[in-house]
């Protein structure tokens, strides 16, 4: 671990949080990352889609070989609609053959523990520390916890896990159980983060019963998918991005400033793509600055801003 003073206070310990440790650890920038949760891979949450955008990266940290193992690729694309396919395409082989990596599912929960397996100083990863305050000045940014009421100073990363002034920008249009889409709204309006409700399991239940008769394909239906289900959950599906994302020494990544509907396939990779665009830019902080100003820390993390809201801008 590096000794200069310069640190990264990373705030959750998501997909992105994860991997952005990961990255300053081996670009060797000095970090403390502080999760809410008691454990850092829960069982929540379904499978996600991995493409070469994402692997790419985790190729670089080191963990993509003991992910891949695991996975499902996927190699062809159906669209149906009413029992009848609309199309079948193939493309997928020639991205794999063209970006070197191939598209594939792999459980949140196991991505979630072999990122953290490949962080090797597991002592700067603090569990059950929920985020009470923030805030920042000239000389240092102040991250306060509710356990043991520990103060951190430095730069300060928000990923998923603290909710921002702004959340209502974040709308949701669909529901969702075992990647059945419904529609909330016909109006094209969406609803506010504030208003969004949660599902019980009858909901999830009386949702399943209506749309049992949905093709899924020639002949499967939804019925036949929930009769041969895992463990499954009725939520709501938040989509949106914020305009701002850095304020000062702080920086949003991740799900907590851009979000996508899960049908793109590309929420975890943009925040793995994010995670890595931050860790270059506080890489080059840290060799230049013990103790960097506040102009040179959002100075820093505009590159950050440039490159990858072009590419969230292009996603969304």
């Amino acid at each position: 671990m590096a000794t200069t003073k310069f640190r990264a206070v990373i705030v959750g310990g998501g997909v992105s949080g994860l991997t952005l440790t990961s990255a300053l650890e081996k670009s060797k920038v000095e970090y403390v990352l502080l999760e809410d949760r008691e454990d850092f891979a829960p069982s929540v949450g379904a499978s996600i889609a991995l493409a070469a955008n994402g692997a790419r990266i985790l190729d670089q940290l080191g963990c993509y070989q003991t992910i891949e193992g695991h996975a499902i690729p996927l190699t062809n694309i159906q669209t149906w609609m009413d029992g009848r396919m609309l199309r079948d395409s193939d493309e997928l082989l020639f991205n794999h053959k063209r970006l070197g990596y191939p598209v594939f599912f792999v459980d949140r929960h196991l991505l979630l523990r072999k990122l953290y397996d490949n962080i090797e100083d597991k002592s700067r990863l603090l569990l059950d520390k929920r985020v009470s305050g923030i805030g920042h000045n000239q000389e240092a940014a102040t991250v306060r916890i509710i356990v043991r009421q520990e103060m951190f100073r430095h730069t300060e990363v928000n990923q998923p896990g603290l909710r921002d002034v702004e959340e209502n920008a974040m709308l949701s249009e669909y529901k969702c159980m075992a990647r059945l889409l419904v529609r909330l709204r016909k109006d094209g309006q969406g609803t506010p983060s504030s208003n969004i409700p949660k599902f019980t399991d009858e909901d999830a239940v009386a949702l399943a019963q209506r749309s049992s008769s949905v093709l899924l394909s020639g002949k499967v239906k939804f019925a036949d998918l929930r009769e041969n289900r895992l463990p499954y959950k009725l939520v709501l599906l938040e989509e949106g991005m914020f305009r701002h994302w850095i304020w000062g020494r702080l920086i949003c990544i991740g799900d907590s400033i851009h979000k996508w509907t899960p049908n793109i396939g590309q929420g975890v990779n943009d925040a793995i793509e994010s995670a890595a665009c931050v860790a270059n830019a506080l890489g080059r902080l840290a060799s230049l600055h013990e103790t960097a100003s506040k102009k040179e820390v959002e100075r820093g993390l505009g590159s950050v801003l440039n490159d990858e809201k072009r590419g969230a801008t292009s996603t969304f």
